[in-house]
């Protein structure tokens, strides 16, 4: 079944807003822009742990941490680093880049509820950095660890990759590949992203560098950077222009530190 506004709309008042007094009604259409998966986080993770979860969002300008707290024992950290751009001069677009590059979740046991234990709230932690990126500056972009990833997490940006019209997705371009292949013309936008490569290669078993003097380097490379520029999610900046799911946190009564 097709997830409509009308939809989400119910799903809103049946899960978050029984657990709370009704919100004002641009908070109702705020919500609907972060989509159901979004909300049925804030519904099963948060609002029925609301008097015993906490955040602290630390940012020194090149690192920002997000801490969660269940009963005063951190449950959940993400870190993203500001990623040094290119030293190419040039006089076109440039952006301000955080990676992720760390994510876990810390519940023992004999510690916090059962939901947590058995099952991750790691999307809370990625939209939370997210939106605290992009409430930055319109030119702030978050993006995966540029190095390795875990299958998780893959599946967090693809997500927003395919499924999330509230995000805003910018086009990277590979580093490691000859500028020739370049999918912006944007020396600006070139990071590295093994991460992008390692995953290229094994969901399509295709290589991206001749293996063989029978392998064409172009049409490898071609393929790769066609792969890069339609269906990786990887090789894209993620923003958002509005900040609903913290702003939704925060009214809620649960409570967010800031730090710098």
């Amino acid at each position: 079944m097709k997830l409509t506004s009308k939809i989400i709309r119910g799903l809103i008042k049946e899960s978050i807003l029984k657990e709370m007094s009704s919100p004002p009604v641009e908070f109702m259409y705020d919500m609907i822009d972060i989509g159901s998966p979004m909300v049925k986080q804030l519904s099963k993770y948060l609002l029925p742990f609301k008097d015993k979860i906490n955040f602290r969002i630390k940012n020194d300008g090149s690192n920002i941490n997000i801490y969660m707290y269940y009963e005063n024992l951190e449950v959940g950290y993400l870190k993203s680093n500001l990623i040094l751009k290119s030293n190419i001069e040039s006089t076109q677009e440039k952006i301000n880049l955080f990676s992720v590059s760390a994510a876990f979740i810390n519940i023992k046991k004999e510690n916090g509820p059962e939901l947590f234990r058995m099952s991750g709230f790691g999307p809370v932690l990625y939209e939370i950095c997210l939106e605290t990126v992009s409430s930055l500056g319109e030119n702030y972009y978050l993006t995966c660890d540029r190095s390795s990833l875990q299958p998780d997490a893959y599946n967090v940006w693809a997500f927003y990759f395919y499924n999330r019209n509230d995000v805003i997705k910018k086009q990277l371009d590979n580093i490691n590949i000859p500028y020739e292949y370049s999918i912006t013309n944007n020396p600006n936008l070139h990071y590295d992203s093994w991460t992008s490569e390692d995953y290229y290669e094994t969901l399509t078993n295709n290589i991206i560098w001749p293996q063989g003097p029978n392998d064409d380097e172009k049409e490898t490379i071609k393929n790769y950077v066609n792969y890069a520029g339609s269906k990786d999610p990887l090789m894209k900046a993620y923003r958002k222009n509005l900040t609903p799911f913290t702003d939704f946190i925060k009214y809620s009564g649960i409570q967010i530190t800031y730090e710098k």
